[in-house]
């Protein structure tokens, strides 16, 4: 996820605990240890990587359980993404992420 999106989402919503992968230290990290850490730590994972990090997280969930992971498209404009991140957070109970793969959409297609 972009720094202006994180930025962005701890503008909007205060009360949203999200951290960063530089936080987490899982820049450079391979995706499977990613989705160890985010485990260990009981987070979903907001990932842009759909090429690698969706094949590992079903992967993952193979062998335990996973928080979720939530896909966002690169192209998607950031203000968008914020607003879609932010609902998401805010009309969604964390059990129903649990050993999911969820994908924002792009303009408005929810």
């Amino acid at each position: 996820m972009s720094g202006p999106v994180l930025a962005g989402i701890r503008r909007r919503e205060l009360s949203m605990d999200i951290l960063a992968a530089a936080e987490a230290k899982v820049i450079e990290v391979p995706d499977r240890r990613v989705l160890e850490i985010a485990a260990q730590l009981n987070r979903v994972v907001i990932s842009c990587d759909r090429n690698t990090m969706v094949g590992e997280f079903y992967r993952f969930i193979a062998d335990r359980p996973s928080p979720g992971l939530v896909i966002v498209p690169q192209r998607i404009p950031i203000g968008e993404a914020i607003r879609k991140i932010v609902l998401m957070w805010a009309e969604t109970d964390a059990a129903e992420f649990r050993n999911l793969a969820r994908y924002l959409s792009i303009n408005g297609a929810d």
